[in-house]
């Protein structure tokens, strides 16, 4: 029997980095936007924390980014 390894996703820095510098945001105002706190947004933009799907909604949310387009598939 083989088994199927599941896919591993973590938060598209690219696309973050992209939206904070065409609209002139820092990383401690974009977390504080989200009511987070800035090491924890620097933790989930360097995939050392899990993002929760109600963070993940709510920078689709405030980004108006897809929410498919903020996430991506890594290599374990």
């Amino acid at each position: 029997m083989t088994s199927k390894r599941l896919a591993t996703y973590a938060l598209n820095k690219k696309a973050i980095q992209r939206y904070l510098i065409d609209h002139d945001l820092t990383q401690d105002d974009f977390a504080k936007t989200l009511g987070i706190s800035t090491s924890y947004f620097n933790d989930l933009l360097n995939g050392r924390r899990s993002i929760s799907l109600r963070n993940l909604f709510s920078i689709a949310e405030e980004t108006a980014i897809d929410v498919f387009d903020l996430v991506m598939e890594v290599d374990e």
